[in-house]
């Protein structure tokens, strides 16, 4: 065979060799490019969901006010987390209710009720009282464990963008560039619990 032969030879292997390995690059990307895609909308559902269980919450309390209302008048504190209530509804209309001023009034208000049924036992009669609270809580912790897998997508398909040889000499010629990160809310610790007998007693 001649040389020009095994010339040719070696560059189809080289070409075929770099073929496959851009085609396996950029599929891969497009892969987990989708699969970033789908996990962002699952974040985004976890959020309306816990949306959706707002409204649930400021009917059981209204609810709750309106039958208990002898024993309830005074208790400040359902008033005020009712109050909350109203403000995380209008967040919602506004589209606020990915932010982490929506997350902290939400921490703040259920602590505040949470303070309320613990007292005052005969609240936790309605079992629907109680299972809100424990759904509003699991969504908390589903929209954490989200944004977690995103954030874990996030990083490896970073770590691919800016990886040399391929990530750095391909990324920018096939438009794959670095993504952001979600940064988790952050819950507001509540510092101070009000004394719902105190506030009987007034």
């Amino acid at each position: 065979m001649k040389k020009s032969t095994w010339i040719i030879l070696i560059v189809v292997v080289i070409l075929l060799g770099l073929y496959g390995a851009i085609k396996g690059f950029y599929n891969n990307m497009v892969s987990m490019d989708e699969q970033i895609n789908s996990q962002q909308a699952q974040v985004e559902n976890v959020y309306e969901r816990r949306v959706d269980l707002v409204p649930q919450v400021a009917a059981v309390v209204k609810n709750y006010v309106e039958y208990e209302g002898s024993t309830l008048e005074n208790i400040t504190a359902l008033r005020t987390q009712s109050q909350n209530l109203q403000q995380l509804d209008q967040m919602v209309e506004n589209g606020n209710y990915t932010s982490a001023e929506f997350s902290s009034l939400l921490a703040s208000t259920l602590g505040g009720l949470r303070v309320a049924v613990e007292a005052y036992p005969e609240l936790k009669a309605n079992e629907q009282f109680t299972n809100l609270f424990v759904t509003l809580e699991g969504s908390e912790n589903r929209i954490r464990t989200e944004i977690m897998n995103y954030n874990d997508m996030i990083a490896s398909y970073n770590l691919k963008v800016r990886s040399f040889p391929w990530g750095k000499l391909l990324s920018g010629l096939f438009g794959f560039e670095q993504k952001d990160r979600i940064t988790p809310p952050a819950d507001k610790e509540i510092k101070e619990v009000p004394d719902v007998d105190e506030m009987l007693n007034n």
